[in-house]
């Protein structure tokens, strides 16, 4: 019965992401979510301004299983709303002050958010605590988008004041997202992958989602030991 009920509640996880590969004419995003249990703590989101611009969402919450998935679908069903109506940082601070009051001392959400603006071709990120997302260069070239300032994940502390950084994304580049247990993840060596051979496999398969999981598959074959999270925006 227990079971069962995970089984459900990983169905209905999965049906609460976007489409795993989404496109228009201007650009094309896809989408990979590969739990280390029945449910996971990562989750992605795609969603759209008023003005045509793309949200992208990209997390990890503290923990696994059944409690770090509902924290997933509560920030998942506020953030879209706090992002209409506030730059990417002044959004990401409003969602800390509410985990903060939500959460316990040991529940916490690292966190990217992303808004693309397909006629210009820029991004604004802000990071509170996940890795940083890449930038893949229509000539293979890789180069991370690094944030100053406070990255302290979301829900540990009140009050904080997130930065943000805009970068222009040319056409036929990418901007990779992924969670940390991709680089983290243990090879049969027994090494983790580690971010310098993340960015060799970047540059090496163009940042492509499946190409990229594949290649990890490839360095740590047995079982995941923590939730895997990509998601690819491409500006066509």
């Amino acid at each position: 019965f227990a079971e069962k009920e995970l089984e459900l509640a990983r169905e209905f996880q999965a049906r609460m992401l976007p489409a795993p590969d989404i496109g228009t004419d201007g650009y094309r995003i896809a989408g990979r979510n590969l739990p280390a249990r029945y449910v996971a703590g990562d989750f992605y989101d795609v969603f759209r301004y008023a003005d045509g611009a793309v949200g992208i969402a990209v997390a990890d919450v503290a923990g696994k299983g059944l409690a770090a998935s509902l924290i997933m679908a509560s920030v998942k069903s506020v953030l879209p709303i706090l992002a209409s109506s506030a730059t990417v940082a002044d959004a990401m601070s409003a969602l800390n002050m509410k985990l903060k009051s939500e959460l316990s001392k040991r529940e916490f959400v690292a966190l990217a958010l992303a808004r693309f603006d397909p006629a210009s071709g820029t991004l604004t990120v802000a990071n509170a605590g996940f890795p940083d997302p890449y930038v893949v260069r229509g000539d293979g070239s890789v180069e991370p988008i690094e944030l100053s300032g406070v990255r302290i994940p979301l829900g540990l502390k009140a009050d904080v004041r997130y930065d943000e950084r805009t970068v222009a994304i040319g056409r036929g580049d990418s901007v990779v997202f992924l969670s940390d247990g991709l680089p983290e993840a243990t090879t049969s060596s027994g090494d983790p992958v580690g971010y310098e051979r993340m960015i060799a496999i970047l540059e090496r398969t163009r940042g492509r989602a499946d190409d990229v999981l594949a290649a990890i598959d490839a360095l740590a074959p047995g079982p995941r030991e923590d939730d895997q999270t990509i998601v690819v925006l491409e500006r066509l």
